[in-house]
């Protein structure tokens, strides 16, 4: 990649879980080794930090009133009131200041390139960007539609369509939720570059021990006699993602499939949602409640035999679109783990167009989970072989990073 020398970039992510953001990790990565400063004003959250061990790379945690106990006490308060809108605009004036001090207290004003990530992030460097007279970039995680910017709140989403009209490109995971952005925002003739939700192969990607790839075996005493084949879930434990349905329908099946649960954010045995899954399933499903980091999720995919992602499509269009926004789905390909998905739209084109995997419409079947998983297993290394290429065609970042890097090069 071209290199360039002393020049800084400031990403602004209110959101904060670098943890769990593969596209911004990555993206980070690849500015350092572009030779660029880094400086992430992120806030605290209950996701797990990012290890990046560099000193060219800063990553700033800074408040938000929605964890922050008294603010928090004061927004709960004025929600109940009605002024929910209100809380929003609080929370972006609270982080945005910060932010602020931070410019001051460390000169920031030589910074050359700003890059916002979603509304709260992109108002930010879009401020910034005009006070110093810099340039910025909108990086797309999440798509948010306008109706969630109600009353006061509106002027977040008119200033995120001013970021988005402003910005020298667009980040984004691909096409079809490049088309939704731009029906929210009417941007459809902005310059775009498409990363999808990955991280780029490393060395330890593609030299896992025989240990790592028992990580699951070890923590959980599985043996191959007895669990011969592990079934993933990978992230959350939620409604979002069908868990419920999952986990009672393989209570009712047969065979020796040991589904596993494993969160992206640490959580307890005790809290009511995980104490309600165990009740749906004592038989053959274990909880994996304790993250790992990015640097160390090799371990996870690749202890594996088959990965399930599965999405509810009645919330949003960020769900309903969620093929190359599924980090999951990339990491299970990457490693050559067929899946099995839900029926919707994105995800049903990739499985069926490369052969990746089963498509399962009732999450709550066992019928249908018992004959996606057979399918599999009967041409086990055809599927895996597909796995790895269509990660090669779809999900492989590599390629547009040194677009991208080569267009921020010329900013």
């Amino acid at each position: 990649m071209d290199e360039i020398q002393e020049r800084t970039c400031s990403i602004f992510f209110y959101e904060g879980y670098l943890g769990v953001a593969p596209t911004v990790v990555t993206l980070i990565r690849t500015l350092e080794n572009s030779g660029y400063r880094v400086i992430v004003f992120a806030t605290q959250n209950s996701y797990p930090c990012v290890k990046i061990l560099s000193h060219r790379v800063r990553i700033l945690y800074l408040i938000s009133g929605f964890n922050f106990p008294i603010i928090s006490f004061f927004f709960k308060v004025i929600r109940k009131l009605g002024f929910e809108s209100l809380a929003l605009v609080l929370d972006f004036y609270l982080y945005f200041f910060q932010c602020l001090f931070k410019f001051i207290i460390q000169n920031q004003k030589s910074d050359s390139i700003n890059i916002g990530i979603d509304t709260n992030g992109s108002i930010a460097a879009l401020i910034k960007s005009r006070i110093f007279k810099q340039k910025m970039i909108y990086l797309s995680l999440e798509l948010n539609e306008p109706s969630k910017y109600k009353n006061i709140a509106n002027f977040l989403y008119r200033f995120e369509n001013e970021a988005l009209k402003l910005s020298e490109l667009i980040l984004i995971q691909d096409q079809d939720r490049f088309q939704v952005l731009s029906s929210y925002h009417n941007i459809s003739n902005k310059q775009v570059i498409y990363l999808p939700n990955s991280l780029l192969i490393n060395d330890k990607n593609n030299n896992c021990t025989l240990d790592h790839q028992n990580y699951f075996r070890n923590i959980f005493n599985l043996s191959e006699e007895d669990w011969p084949y592990l079934i993933l879930h990978a992230g959350a434990i939620a409604q979002e993602f069908f868990s419920y349905e999952i986990a009672y329908a393989f209570s009712k099946l047969d065979q020796p499939y040991a589904l596993i649960f494993h969160e992206r954010k640490q959580r307890s045995h005790k809290e009511s949602q995980i104490l309600n899954i165990k009740k749906l399933n004592s038989k053959n499903m274990f909880l994996s409640l304790n993250p790992v980091d990015l640097s160390e999720l090799y371990m996870i995919y690749s202890s594996a035999h088959i990965g399930l992602a599965f999405y509810r499509n009645d919330i949003n269009e960020n769900y309903s679109q969620i093929v190359k926004a599924s980090g999951k789905l990339a990491e299970y390909l990457k490693y050559g783990k067929p899946v099995i998905v839900n029926d919707i739209p994105s995800l049903s084109k990739i499985v069926c167009q490369y052969g990746i995997g089963q498509i399962v419409k009732d999450p709550s079947s066992e019928v249908e989970f018992e004959t996606a998983i057979a399918t599999i297993l009967a041409d086990y290394d055809n599927y895996s072989k597909r796995a790895l290429y269509c990660y090669q065609c779809e999900f492989d970042v590599s390629k547009n990073l040194q677009i991208f890097i080569h267009k921020l090069n010329s900013l």
